[in-house]
């Protein structure tokens, strides 16, 4: 069984939009509060079970089932700036992959949250993408992808963060302070390696 989930299917900026007078954004019907688009697939070997429709006045279809839910498979296409509350709102516990249909800050901002899904799962959440939006998403998140640059790597190597570091160690990939200098000597060791070489390969070109 497949279940499809819209978790948002307003405009880039959403419905309301920030200093809109419209019709629209000034209504206080619900069906007219929209975030930002982003769907949800999920797949279950068994159905879920349904719950009585009688007993959840003016719920949306999705309300009907249990959540959170245990769905064999989940991926979400599009993380935008309201991917977290999406997840939350949805009670969604457990990621398969994100698919990002292009690179526009609507459809990738909320990137970032998935970090949740890296610690409390133990693992990488795949992100499929074309080559061009996966250049776009390396650049706006650098930081990611390049976290020895990051305040909190020098954070990691502290010993500090044993005593109030709960929120940073969350998403720390060290077991310890000494991991994380460990590592990062290595890495240092690796670019110093790296910038010799090219080092010398400038100067043999300029004395060819």
């Amino acid at each position: 069984m497949l279940r499809l989930t819209f978790l948002g299917t307003g405009t880039s900026q959403g419905v309301p939009m920030i200093g809109c007078n419209c019709e629209v954004c000034r209504s206080h019907d619900s069906r007219d509060k929209r975030l930002r688009s982003s769907v949800m697939i999920e797949r279950f070997d068994s159905a879920p079970e349904k719950r009585p429709a009688d007993k959840l006045p003016q719920q949306p279809a999705h309300a009907m089932y249990p959540r959170p839910v245990g769905a064999d498979a989940r991926i979400v296409i599009d993380a935008g700036p309201d991917f977290r509350y999406q997840m939350l709102r949805e009670g969604v516990k457990t990621l398969d992959a994100i698919l990002l249909t292009h690179e526009h800050k609507d459809h990738i901002a909320g990137i970032d949250d998935i970090r949740a899904f890296n610690y409390f799962e133990g693992r990488a959440v795949p992100i499929y993408a074309t080559e061009r939006v996966g250049r776009a998403v390396r650049k706006d998140f650098d930081y990611a992808w390049n976290f020895l640059q990051t305040s909190d790597h020098f954070y990691y190597m502290a010993t500090k963060w044993l005593s109030d570091g709960d929120v940073h160690s969350y998403f720390n990939p060290y077991g310890s302070p000494y991991e994380a200098f460990i590592n990062y000597m290595n890495v240092l060791s690796d670019f110093e390696i790296e910038v010799d070489k090219a080092c010398e390969a400038k100067r043999v070109r300029i004395h060819a």
